[in-house]
């Protein structure tokens, strides 16, 4: 097994709140530095898949599409 594919196993199984949207999770590498595959949308999530390009990680990154109502007088 490479040590690629074990940091995808250990990547998938940790979760966390990303202090800055659209950055890698491990090394914090900004978004032009990771290479993005998706999205894949089921429902009101859509799914990305991103690999870092600095330290070389696989991760998902999932946004939740939110709906709000907006109302109005007329």
């Amino acid at each position: 097994m490479s040590a690629v594919h074990l940091l995808e196993i250990n990547m998938i199984n940790k979760e966390q709140k990303l202090e800055n949207p659209d950055s890698c999770p491990k090394c914090g590498a900004s978004m032009n530095d990771i290479d993005w595959d998706g999205p894949d949308i089921d429902g009101d999530t859509a799914v990305y898949n991103g690999h870092c390009d600095k330290c070389d990680c696989v991760f998902t990154q999932e946004n939740r599409i939110v709906y709000s109502l907006t109302t109005w007088e007329e």
